[in-house]
């Protein structure tokens, strides 16, 4: 997380209101989510609870920390481990209208589909 909010920090006046980026908490309760974004100022990055929901099942999620990037047309470009990919190079690609190519795509995605 701490990545992430300096990466919108950073990009933010170039990226604007074009990305959206969302974390997930597998905690049982908000409360100790809410403590930890609000200490470490994380306020750039969406912040939501699993409880009740099934986006773990939904994109495949078998362990975190886990990136899903979702291109314009709301297909899934990239379902992995963040530190598999350039994750600013990729979303840069995104914005601009591009295609992930293969090479860059998770050794642990599977088929996924299209996106929501």
């Amino acid at each position: 997380m701490a990545h992430n909010q300096e990466m919108l920090e950073h990009h933010s006046e170039r990226w604007g209101d074009k990305l959206r980026v969302i974390g997930i908490s597998v905690d049982k309760s908000p409360e100790p989510v809410v403590k930890h974004v609000k200490a470490k100022k994380w306020e750039k990055v969406e912040h939501f609870l699993q409880a009740g929901s099934s986006c773990s099942e939904d994109y495949s999620v078998q362990g975190v920390p886990r990136v899903v990037l979702v291109d314009s047309e709301g297909n899934i470009a990239y379902n992995g481990h963040p530190t598999a990919i350039n994750l600013e190079e990729n979303i840069e690609t995104l914005l601009k209208g591009g295609k992930l190519g293969e090479a860059q795509e998770g050794e642990d995605q599977k088929d996924q589909g299209e996106g929501p």
